[in-house]
């Protein structure tokens, strides 16, 4: 999960491993999430795929499948600048045996996230694994393992103004002989005749 000042952004790989009869269709519940993108198309049916107001969403399979298949998601939800409480919960994963997860929540720079973890559900705190692929930022993630469906985090979310200052002192002087540049005491350009 990828937080920043209004939107929280959901970068999924789901690993399937179909044993039995082949399946056409993948189904999940992403409620409150807008689905961006999923794929890869060498896999999935992308033209239909469908997201249903019920926040169900059906993955149509190019071919029927059986063994071991890795959709990838991208779905975004908008908060509140300062929405007070913010709580993600893994996308539920219909007619399946649901394994452990590892989600890492991950904070933009003008972020403060504060876990409420008495209202956690079915995370436990990890360190970042080196195989995750995460955007850097100056907060360190926060990585759980996920130990069932319905895996809950929960933390306040306070969006901090970015601000940036600059003084810059420049003097240029021009003159017969020539002409010189200074930025603050250190001279940066001169030419003479």
């Amino acid at each position: 999960y990828l937080i920043d000042a209004h939107q929280t952004v959901l970068k999924a790989r789901l690993k399937y491993s179909i044993r039995g009869a082949k399946v056409f269709s993948l189904e999940l519940d992403l409620p409150g999430w807008q689905v961006d993108e999923i794929g890869p198309a060498s896999v999935v049916d992308l033209s239909s795929v469908i997201s249903g107001e019920d926040a169900r969403t059906r993955v149509p399979l190019l071919h029927p499948t059986m063994g071991e298949v890795e959709p990838r998601l991208r779905a975004h939800r908008s908060h509140a600048s300062n929405p007070g409480d913010i709580e993600l919960l893994l996308p539920v994963i219909k007619d399946a045996v649901v394994g452990p997860a590892i989600v890492a929540v991950v904070p933009d720079d003008n972020v403060e996230l504060t876990t409420r973890g008495e209202s956690l559900e079915a995370l436990s705190r990890q360190r970042a694994h080196a195989t995750l692929e995460l955007p850097v930022r100056r907060q360190e993630p926060l990585v759980f393992r996920g130990e069932r469906a319905g895996a809950k985090y929960v933390a306040g979310l306070k969006v901090h103004d970015q601000k940036v200052a600059v003084q810059v002192d420049t003097q240029a002087t021009v003159g017969r002989s020539g002409m010189q540049v200074k930025v603050g005491d250190r001279v940066v350009f001169s030419s003479y005749a």
